[in-house]
């Protein structure tokens, strides 16, 4: 059976180079099919140097390549990078483009090694620019929000040319960008002096469709109820913190108020234990750094009597952090700063040991609670082993929720088996605004 290899991006485009810039991009190739695969040969132009990070990619695991362009003249550039591999009689091709107005001949053209970047440690101003996919036109007023390890460092506006500027340490940031009227684009990548410029593209959203207001009879509005009161289940509320300090709760029901109950009797805490894929494939779509930028949400409100975890799993599993109150919150916020990708996904094993986990802690009356986060890059056979473990510990009372985040091609479809095996519906995962609100909603039962 030939190993099918498929390549993440499939296209780089460097747009307009119009000053120094980080021309190095990482290329993931990961095996799909059930044999190792060697690479033979990898074809490129003198313009470009590259470097792997290993030679042969097994079933179900990803190599990198990485590749650096060293133009030598200005203009147009359209080229192409084949790799051939012993599985495969045709070529995985990458296509790369450019417009190349500046020749930066102070940039060394060696490819710089896995363990080099970043590079270069300058503290030059760093700029973003937001522009309307469709039209090219600068946005004004957009928002921009800089993220490291998963704690917001910068919100701010776009300027009326739709930038924002500002000298950023060196470091890997996420960047995202949202404006009314239009979808959020994000990215991620290090910030130095090479790489000091990043153009984000929103789409117009689709125009709503009208609905007429509906009329009665005698051309006046028709009868409206208003909305019953929803009771208040959870009394944490960063945005409102008078309400934080109430001491009692109502709940109404009907109308009629019914007898008042302290906080206490009516808060369940909850022990959470987080299973995390961070494999290789985690690293691209910004996948990681959203899920971090969600996870330290949700730890900034967890309540002291909450508990949580941090279990990673690649090619091993790790207990990140065990179980720990919620007013640990630098521990767990540096617990998921340091997450990082790479190798390929074995997921039962982790499965294993977040179930036993808690098994071992968990506590009569709490929200015990295994959240899975992950693309859905399972084997087949991992994913029918994951299948029959979640339905043994759903029939021991254990609740699972599956979050599948910027999920692979056909990996929703597994995590959508996985989670009904559990007995619950897959979340999906796949902005940054709905990140921290997505975990607080159908993790930790908070509105």
């Amino acid at each position: 059976m030939q190993a099918q290899i498929v390549v993440e991006p499939g296209s780089v485009d460097y747009g307009r180079i119009d000053g120094p810039k980080d021309r190095v991009v990482d290329l993931v190739f990961t095996n799909e099919g059930a044999k190792d695969a060697l690479v033979l040969t990898t074809t490129v132009l003198p313009e470009y140097s590259y470097r792997w990070s290993a030679k042969t990619v097994s079933p179900d695991s990803s190599i990198v390549l990485r590749i650096k362009f060293n133009p030598q003249q200005k203009g147009k550039y359209n080229d192409e990078v084949s790799v051939f591999f012993s599985t495969m009689m045709k070529p995985v091709v990458v296509k790369f483009k450019a417009e190349v107005n500046y020749i930066d001949r102070r940039d060394s053209p060696a490819c710089p090694s896995f363990n080099d970047r970043p590079t270069d440690c300058c503290n030059d101003a760093f700029t973003v620019e937001v522009v309307d996919a469709v039209s090219g036109q600068p946005l004004r007023d957009a928002r921009v929000r800089i993220y490291e390890q998963g704690v917001k460092q910068r919100d701010i506006r776009t300027d009326r040319s739709g930038r924002y500027s500002e000298a950023i340490p060196i470091g890997y940031y996420l960047v995202a960008a949202s404006a009314d009227g239009y979808s959020s684009a994000d990215s991620t990548g290090y910030i130095n002096r090479r790489n000091n410029f990043l153009q984000l593209r929103l789409n117009p959203l689709p125009e709503p469709e009208v609905v007429a207001d509906a009329i009665d009879q005698g051309g006046g509005p028709t009868d409206a109820r208003p909305e019953a009161p929803k009771p208040l289940i959870h009394p944490h509320n960063k945005t409102e913190p008078e309400q934080a300090n109430e001491e009692v709760i109502t709940v109404i029901t009907g109308g009629v108020p019914e007898p008042v109950q302290p906080v206490e009797a009516v808060y369940v805490p909850s022990n959470l234990v987080f299973l995390v894929d961070v494999s290789q494939s985690m690293f691209y779509k910004s996948r990681l750094e959203l899920l971090k930028t969600g996870l330290v949400e949700l730890i900034d409100a967890l309540e002291d009597v909450d508990r949580m975890a941090l279990i990673s799993y690649a090619e091993t599993t790790d207990e990140v952090i065990g179980l720990t109150a919620g007013d640990g919150k630098a521990e767990l916020t540096g617990a998921v700063a340091g997450l990082t990708a790479g190798g390929r996904t074995k997921g039962a094993k982790g499965f294993r040991h977040a179930y036993g986990m808690l098994e071992l802690y968990g506590k009569a009356g709490a929200n015990n609670r295994l959240v899975v986060v992950t693309d859905g890059a399972f084997t087949t056979m991992d994913a029918q082993n994951i299948v029959e473990l979640a339905a043994e510990y759903s029939a021991k009372g254990i609740a699972t929720t599956i979050v599948g985040v910027r999920c692979l091609e056909g990996g929703c479809e597994k995590l959508a088996l996985i989670a009904e095996a559990c007995g619950s519906q897959l979340v999906i995962l796949d902005a940054l605004d709905a990140g921290g609100e997505t975990l607080l909603r159908e993790v930790a039962g908070r509105r």
